[in-house]
């Protein structure tokens, strides 16, 4: 299951979301993309403290798609099923992060999140992205890289606690695939508001 979900995840190393939203009037530009060093966040391996593989993110995900680091090894981990102090389960997580294009591709709702309303989260955030499936809601993180313009998923996890944010509104979703040069877009209202 590690070993599919990285894969999905490096097929996603090419490939740029291209955001658009109205918060109060203002236009806002979020460009997501996807780098190898983020996977081990996103799908909680920190909280494996006490199991032996390399902490380093980036020799992570490497070892993880060449086979050396394996469901078995995590599995060995007290912390897999249950992290008590914010009830985590790392295997769902790991299991639903196959998801994650269709999750972002869907119609889903985004809000800006605020940290300072939210003082028992340690999740530092800008965006916080809410998309549902038959069986449960997602929430998806995005913060901004440091000395970057990009965004970056900084935490993703089924729906269990309501986070004080505001309503902001989809106004461009675009998906861009660098190696093949191709794009989809799933929402243009700005162009609606300009033939108008």
């Amino acid at each position: 299951m590690i070993y599919n979900v990285a894969n999905i995840y490096n097929n996603l190393i090419n490939t740029k979301y291209h955001f658009k939203v109205s918060h109060k009037k203002t236009l806002i530009d979020i460009v997501l993309d996807f780098h190898p060093c983020d996977f081990f966040h996103i799908v909680g391996l920190q909280y494996l403290k006490d199991i032996d593989f390399n902490k380093n993110p980036d020799i992570v995900f490497s070892e993880i798609l060449d086979g050396t680091i394996t469901d078995e090894q995590l599995k060995k981990s007290a912390f897999y099923h249950i992290v008590e102090e914010n009830y985590v389960n790392i295997e769902f997580r790991i299991q639903s992060f196959a998801m994650i294009e269709c999750l972002l591709d869907s119609k889903n709702l985004i809000f800006k999140y605020i940290k300072n309303k939210n003082p028992y989260s340690k999740i530092n955030a800008e965006f916080l992205i809410e998309a549902t499936t038959p069986s449960n809601i997602f929430q998806i993180f995005l913060a901004r890289r440091k000395g970057s313009d990009t965004y970056k998923i900084v935490s993703f996890f089924d729906k269990n606690i309501e986070y004080k944010c505001e309503k902001i509104y989809w106004l461009y979703k675009e998906k861009y695939n660098q190696a093949t040069d191709s794009k989809v877009i799933f929402y243009d209202k700005l162009s609606i508001h300009q033939a108008d």
